[in-house]
């Protein structure tokens, strides 16, 4: 974008605004006056914009939930290898149903059980 003297004004990304609009969603940021001047301020001035989106990734971080280890079906009570390549199905339906598994496929499971 560009102003009526020729200078070009700093733009916001989709992303950028989505990671801002979430971090004030955590922030528990419900002033819409004040939503809109942050995203009007983070629009004509990068350094600002640069500073925030610091704080939110610092603050979104904490916001994720932890990642699951990664585990293979083989070492799984629940896997059901019925190929001797290593094929199988789960147990306990983590899989949709028909999808066959190899056993040494590294993956997250909420129902993994040694």
């Amino acid at each position: 974008m560009r102003t009526g003297n020729g200078i070009r004004l700093p733009t916001l990304s989709a992303t950028d605004r989505q990671r801002l609009l979430d971090y004030l969603a955590a922030m528990g940021e419900r002033d819409q006056a004040m939503i809109d001047g942050l995203l009007a301020d983070c629009t004509k001035d990068a350094d600002k914009l640069a500073w925030v989106l610091q704080g939110a990734d610092k603050v979104l971080a904490t916001q994720m939930p932890p990642r699951l280890p990664m585990i293979t079906c083989r070492t799984c009570s629940h896997f059901r290898s019925y190929y001797k390549h290593g094929g199988g199905l789960c147990a306990v339906g983590m899989q949709p149903s028909g999808v066959c598994w190899w056993a040494n496929t590294e993956h997250e499971c909420l129902r993994y059980k040694k």
